[in-house]
């Protein structure tokens, strides 16, 4: 068993079951779930409020999942490697 947290990036897939990254990150240790709402991506032209509502919901869904494990899904916005950047200083 691995010491420390283990970062578990949800990006596209937006489940707990059959999540081979959340499942391994488990295993390890400590599980730091995390979706970040990356500013470059909803400044494209196909995005709109129908499909970030979409997202919205899913994330409720998966924090609920992500709860009863024991875990906290954290949100953030921003960049992601300017967000990894400071995940690691801390």
């Amino acid at each position: 068993m691995h010491n420390g947290i283990h970062l578990v990036w949800f990006k596209r897939d937006l489940r707990v079951n059959d999540h081979p990254p959340l499942r391994q990150a488990s295993q390890a240790g400590k599980v730091l779930p995390l979706y970040v709402w990356e500013t470059d991506f909803w400044q494209q032209a196909d995005s709109d409020s129908q499909h970030a509502a979409f997202i919205s919901e899913s994330l409720t869904d998966l924090a609920h999942q992500l709860r009863q494990l024991g875990c906290e899904l954290q949100q953030a916005q921003g960049d992601m490697i300017a967000l990894l950047d400071q995940l690691h200083q801390q």
